[in-house]
């Protein structure tokens, strides 16, 4: 994901809503609000199979995902590559 400042990463942990933006193979995106957690610095996500989101997520792990607040106005936004962890051992220790 790279490296987060230590103020990115305070911010991300006294949220928990982000904006996850993906896009299918065909690059038609799509935006959805999730709750995520942090795992270090890895922003850790949880969908249910079948859904779009995760479509998308198997055809192209490329994503963007903000976490914004608006009074004051201030974001912290990731731009990379998704894991997607399904069984093993970090799976479960995650889960």
């Amino acid at each position: 994901m790279g490296a987060l400042t230590p103020e990115q990463l305070n911010f991300l942990s006294t949220h928990e809503a982000c904006r996850l933006a993906t896009a299918s193979k065909d690059a038609v995106p799509r935006v959805v609000p999730l709750i995520y957690a942090l795992d270090g610095e890895d922003v850790v996500m949880v969908t249910d199979y079948g859904t779009k989101k995760l479509r998308n997520l198997k055809e192209n792990k490329r994503v963007a995902l903000v976490v914004d607040d608006y009074r004051p106005n201030s974001a912290v936004m990731i731009e990379g590559e998704c894991d997607i962890l399904e069984r093993g051992k970090e799976y479960l220790r995650l889960l």
